[in-house]
């Protein structure tokens, strides 16, 4: 499948277009791309409010980290019931993570166990097993945030940009 396409009025010999056809392995690689900026910025927004904001200072800590919590997203321009808390923000994030690697795979014409076992080496699995920690420390932070734990998670979301880079595809 060609990311590249031809002018309508192209001539015999298949002139390629300086324009990019959107098909939909190009359109599932540009959604990967944005969602992981979105859940690295997820990420280090709970280590910035975690380290701002001390747990050791009691109580009124905790409080301030569920309110945070329980905030609504976007803040305006959007009717209340539709508007997602913070927690869900990262479930959809992470969702839409899944949904465009998976895509990704089988549109490049690969089963599972051939990307798995494929030239990148032990770099897809190490994927997979970061991305599983991230989804166990995403369960945890949805009940209760904690500095330790968006310190993990936001190693962990960078992790996985680290390895997405050293793969080969």
């Amino acid at each position: 499948m060609s990311w590249i396409g031809t002018r309508a009025g192209g001539t015999s010999e298949g002139a390629r277009s300086p324009y990019v056809t959107l098909s939909l392995p190009l359109l599932a690689a540009y959604a990967h791309i944005v969602a992981t900026v979105l859940l690295v910025g997820y990420a280090l927004f709970w280590v910035v409010m975690t380290t701002t904001i001390r747990e050791e200072e009691g109580p009124e800590s905790m409080g301030l980290l569920g309110l945070i919590q329980r905030g609504r997203w976007p803040p305006g321009g959007v009717p209340k019931p539709l508007r997602l808390t913070l927690p869900a923000l990262g479930w959809a994030f992470l969702l839409a993570l899944f949904l465009t690697g998976a895509l990704l795979v089988v549109s490049g014409g690969r089963t599972w166990d051939a990307w798995l076992a494929g030239r990148s080496g032990g770099w897809p699995v190490a994927k997979l097993t970061l991305f599983v920690l991230l989804v166990v420390g995403q369960a945890i932070a949805t009940m209760r945030p904690r500095r330790w734990l968006a310190y993990v998670n936001g190693g962990l979301a960078m992790m996985i940009v680290l390895v997405s880079a050293l793969l080969r595809h």
